[in-house]
């Protein structure tokens, strides 16, 4: 099973130790051209990495390839509530619910999947009152 990985939100004490230090930046009239350009890509490369750390954090990352749906039940991973604060009788239905979901799910693109190599004419969509063998 595929499992998204949530980046913690917001810049880390040391990136907004980093970007404070930023403000302290010499005056760049007293370096020649050759020193300007260094320090400038020095600069735009450190400004660059806090930029890309900052949208990280804002993205809920799935795996490369993953479908609409994955990416959409990824999202959704940051509301979940913590399994601890349930008694047992509460987990045990809840595994079976997340065990009939996926297995429907399984058994739709297991179907999907044989549409598109040709071993039926039209996909078996599973219904809870009324499931069809493959």
């Amino acid at each position: 099973a595929r499992k998204a990985v949530v980046v913690p939100e917001g810049p880390t004490a040391e990136d907004v130790e980093f970007a404070e230090s930023l403000d302290d930046l010499p005056d760049l009239a007293g370096y020649d051209e050759a020193d300007k350009a260094k320090i400038t890509k020095i600069q735009a490369a450190a400004r660059g990495r806090l930029a890309r750390k900052k949208v990280a954090a804002t993205k809920v990352h799935v795996p490369v390839g993953a479908s609409a749906e994955d990416v959409e039940f990824a999202a959704t991973l940051e509301g979940l509530p913590d399994l601890a604060s349930y008694d047992e009788a509460d987990k045990s239905k809840i595994t079976k619910i997340q065990a009939a979901a996926r297995g429907r799910k399984a058994r739709q693109e297991a179907a999907k999947n044989r549409v598109e190599v040709g071993l039926r004419e039209t996909p078996i969509v599973a219904d809870e009152d009324n499931e069809e063998e493959s």
